[in-house]
């Protein structure tokens, strides 16, 4: 049965014909060394192939680009011939050898938490970039030995496990599959750790700044729970790494089955704002563990890792996900519940300033995330609308309406429990859309019938005010209007402009300003500015940074001239200017009415929380460690 998951007591002392061995010697120049040692068993040839994609992240990336082979060898020492068959596969002519000897280089410079990266303080290993798989031994166990100096770098922090305890440290994987989707952190990060239900969660933290070490750890022990108590039984794993990357200027999520790896700027987690993304992403990304990783679309494992693999159900894995990691904080206690429905009125900002949905449905967007989502243009947002986005809000809606149809009896949560429990019976294999909309109706008792699939096929507004009405929440729009100033009590200095609309973004550039978005339909769009323009003057007065710029437009009246440079040549256009309007959500529904007791119940935490149970199975260890570590 097809495996994409595996327990470290599976893996202790079991052997492989496949072993990749990889050493850090010219790690300060971003390089990883590899070494490959493959028993042939009589094959006349081998086909390695090096993935061109990393799941969870749906965009070819070619990563052939930064793989050097360097040779193959026999036992004997003798090259052995290879032939480039692909772009990114090239086979091995064994000639009668017993066991092939591969040496390869990568070159790993790009900080993201999907690709690898080496320097002289850490090297960050996500084995889908850099580890070739040998074509029709997928799913045959396979070895990675990490020789690596104590003295350089003291630990290892990964979901792979271990084959021993001897030195230099051996892991494996049941599968390629599962290898490539284990990420590695090696080098002097710190350690913590909690253990929830009989688990171990690791959690590797690397920076170089001060973060608040324990602060996570109650942060991540607290998500735990909750997303458990959210899908009950037990969970779904044994043993869970968390790597966060602390660094600046980043921000992002990529979910593995048994972990996860974030990286966010440390300086957000010093302003609220900024935290409540970290913590909206953390709940995302271990939300994942469920849906996504074992709920997921039918043909997402086994992988073929030279091409896409296209589905129209992201709208379930990620904008599902994207609704919960909004409710998961408030259920977590860390956001008040004027702070979820900011959260979700912003949703509903952000995607009327999203033109693309009247272009693509959710499931269209979802179709094309190959080419449309991770390499978007400057206009994309005018043609493309996020499946993150649009399916985070249809979630919504389709919580409310199974909780209105059953009167607060059921919710969305039954539904995925269900999905949940036959991914469970049938792990070997993914869902389609009618199975997932089958799963859904049959634990809620609820007929979704077209308006659903209306939802996820058309192509314009979402019903929110039909359907937020039902829980007693009214969605009004407020327009951003002139606010005086005083001196004192009495005495009035001026008054502080309203937010203008103009459908502009801009950025500042050598003492200029150059158009880095227009939206569509928006007065720039009307006006005939353009991406790449770069605006010179406002109303005659020469302007060089945002600052100006804002005050400018905040001055002006109903429009503003404007001069502005295309392609080296000047012209002048008239520049409409609206209020900018913000969505709020306001509890309008009376207590002990009827929307009065959905609204509560669609904020009621999903159960109490579980209790841990005595588990102890073979767990982490640390490889400098006298004896390897179990689970308490």
């Amino acid at each position: 049965m097809y495996r994409l998951d595996q327990n470290d007591t599976e893996v202790f002392a079991l052997p492989a014909d496949i072993c990749y061995v990889l050493s850090f010697e010219r790690a300060d120049r971003h390089l990883l060394d590899i070494r490959m040692e493959v028993s042939t068993r009589g094959e006349p040839w081998l086909d390695f192939v090096l993935p061109s994609w990393t799941p969870g992240s749906y965009k070819i990336r070619e990563f052939i680009t930064n793989f050097t082979l360097e040779g193959v060898l026999d036992e004997q020492g003798h090259l052995l011939e290879v032939e480039w068959r692909e772009k990114n596969c090239f086979r091995v002519l064994c000639d009668h050898a017993e066991k092939v000897y591969l040496k390869a280089v990568y070159f790993g410079n790009e900080r993201s938490v999907r690709t690898t990266y080496l320097s002289r303080w850490q090297a960050f290993i996500m084995p889908s970039n850099c580890l070739p798989y040998i074509r029709g031994r997928q799913f045959e166990p396979h070895h990675l030995v990490i020789e690596v100096d104590p003295a350089r770098w003291r630990h290892i922090t990964t979901p792979l496990s271990p084959v021993d305890f001897g030195f230099p440290p051996r892991l494996g994987a049941l599968t390629y599959d599962i290898l490539a989707d284990s990420p590695i952190q090696i080098g002097n990060h710190r350690i913590c750790a909690c253990t929830v239900g009989g688990r171990l969660h690791e959690i590797a933290l690397v920076s170089d700044e001060p973060v608040d070490d324990e602060w996570i750890v109650r942060t991540v022990d607290r998500v735990v729970r909750v997303v458990w108590a959210f899908w009950g039984g037990e969970l779904p794993y044994d043993r869970y790494v968390f790597i966060f990357h602390f660094a600046p200027n980043v921000f992002g999520g990529l979910e593995h089955a048994r972990s996860h790896v974030l990286a966010v700027d440390p300086a957000a987690l010093r302003e609220l704002a900024g935290t409540h993304r970290f913590l909206r992403l953390l709940c995302h990304e271990f939300f994942h563990t469920w849906n996504g990783k074992r709920i997921r679309p039918e043909g997402h494992g086994p992988f073929e890792y030279s091409h896409e693999h296209y589905t129209q159900l992201l709208w379930l894995t990620e904008g599902v996900t994207t609704y919960y990691e909004i409710l998961l904080p408030y259920w977590c206690d860390f956001f008040t519940q004027r702070e979820l429905l900011v959260h979700l009125a912003l949703e509903i900002e952000q995607l009327s300033h999203v033109p693309g949905r009247f272009y693509l449905s959710v499931r269209d967007s979802s179709f094309l995330a190959w080419v449309k989502l991770y390499g978007r243009s400057p206009d994309g947002p005018n043609r493309f609308p996020s499946y993150y986005l649009k399916g985070a809000l249809i979630a919504w809606l389709l919580d409310i309406w199974i909780l209105e149809q059953t009167a607060g009896r059921k919710r969305l949560q039954d539904g995925l429990r269900e999905l949940w429990q036959r991914a469970r019976r049938r792990p070997e294999r993914g869902f389609t859309e009618d199975e997932v909309i089958g799963a859904l109706e049959d634990a809620t008792g609820v007929s979704l019938g077209s308006t659903f699939v209306e939802w996820l096929t058309d192509r314009g507004e979402l019903p929110y005010a039909d359907f937020l009405s039902r829980i007693g929440l009214q969605l009004q729009w407020h327009s951003a209007l002139d606010r005086e100033r005083l001196f004192g009590e009495k005495y009035m200095f001026g008054r502080l402009p309203g937010m203008r609309f103009t459908g502009l973004s801009l950025r500042e550039e050598r003492g200029s300003l150059v158009v880095e978005t227009v939206e569509e339909f928006s007065p720039a769009a009307i006006a005939g500015i353009a991406i790449g323009d770069e605006i010179i003057a406002l109303n005659g007065v020469r302007v060089q940074s945002l600052t100006q710029w804002d005050a400018l437009i905040g001055m002006a009246d109903e429009a503003v001239e404007v001069l502005a440079a295309s392609d080296g040549r000047l012209y002048t256009t008239r520049l409409a200017l609206k209020p900018r309007r913000s969505p709020r959500l306001q509890v309008q529904a009376t207590e002990g009415s009827p929307q009065h007791r959905l609204f509560e119940r669609w904020l009621c935490r999903p159960l109490p929380e579980p209790v841990d149970v005595e588990l102890v199975p073979l767990s982490l260890w640390s490889p400098w460690d006298v004896e390897p570590r179990l689970l308490p």
